[in-house]
């Protein structure tokens, strides 16, 4: 499977007193360990008789679209490193670090290709 962890920096008044405000997405941090599960995907689509890349591109495509229903079209600069770690590399890293805290209740008022810019997110492998 993967292993996962994940740091989460929220800016705003949540439960101090006073009028609460709506959290802030101040920092994001997010680590994926692959243990098992993408060769066993691998494996799975060989029996279904995808080719390698066929494979690839499935995975690819549901990792885009994942982040298409979270209001986000992930850019070069995400799907690249994505690839990396499909491809064998065992650490997926993403983070958002955002010049301001960004209200994610307000996420879909932006262009979907404009997100990644709002968060500042990038990803590295290892």
């Amino acid at each position: 499977m993967w292993d996962f962890n994940a740091s989460i920096a929220l800016a705003g008044k949540l439960f101090t007193g006073g009028m609460p405000t709506q959290p802030r997405l101040a920092n994001l941090w997010i680590e994926f360990t692959d243990r098992s599960l993408n060769e066993r995907v691998r494996n799975y689509c060989q029996q279904l008789g995808l080719s390698d890349d066929e494979a690839l591109q499935a995975q690819l495509d549901a990792f885009g679209y994942m982040g298409e229903k979270n209001g986000i079209v992930f850019d070069d600069l995400i799907m690249e490193p994505y690839r990396e770690f499909l491809g064998g590399k065992p650490t997926f890293i993403i983070s958002a670090k955002p010049t301001e805290p960004v209200n994610l209740s307000q996420i879909g008022l932006y262009k979907p290709s404009d997100v990644p810019a709002l968060l500042n997110l990038s990803a590295t492998v290892r």
